[in-house]
């Protein structure tokens, strides 16, 4: 069981719908999480996020999120060399999201995503390591306050940064 601390720089200012629609979506922000890790023999690793504290770029508020969206991510670690562990990880997360645009204008829906990236861990002690994580692909369906009223949307790229460092707690 590890606890952990990450910081996130989420990137995401354009898409495209699946009907062909331009989005621009401003939900640009830095964000503080904590999260618990469950580890299975070190290489295989089921990851949620408690609480993010985002401060977002274009509108300047400041936003708590509990549970983060129910967000689940399930990694691999793969097992290299001792010290440095490449990381593939793919989620899932449900929940509230805002959509903002122009800035100024917010409109609350509601987003079940997808989502694949990569990642580097480095062990720092025996119960430490810094990681570095990059959200490469996400896959969302947003409804727009009615089940028939929907988009799909799929990006590619960096929209997620992830710079984070993790303790082990104890082993099962």
């Amino acid at each position: 069981m590890d606890i952990g601390l990450k910081l996130t720089k989420f990137n995401t200012t354009f898409v495209m719908s699946s009907q062909g629609n331009e989005l621009y979506i401003f939900e640009n922000y830095l964000g503080m999480s904590a999260e618990g890790i469950v580890c299975f023999f070190d290489i295989l690793c089921i990851r949620t996020e408690f609480i993010e504290i985002r401060k977002y770029e274009y509108t300047k508020d400041i936003q708590c999120v509990i549970m983060s969206n129910l967000a689940i991510d399930f990694e691999f670690l793969v097992p290299i060399t001792p010290h440095i562990k490449p990381i593939i990880y793919l989620g899932t997360k449900y929940g509230p999201y805002d959509y903002r645009s122009p800035s100024d204008t917010v409109f609350g829906i509601t987003n079940k995503e997808f989502h694949w990236g990569f990642g580097l861990a480095y062990n720092i002690k025996h119960k430490c390591k810094m990681l570095f994580e990059s959200q490469i692909y996400s896959n969302n369906k947003w409804w727009w306050g009615d089940s028939g009223n929907w988009d799909q949307i799929e990006t590619w790229g960096f929209e997620k940064l992830n710079l984070g460092i993790r303790y082990r707690l104890f082993r099962f």
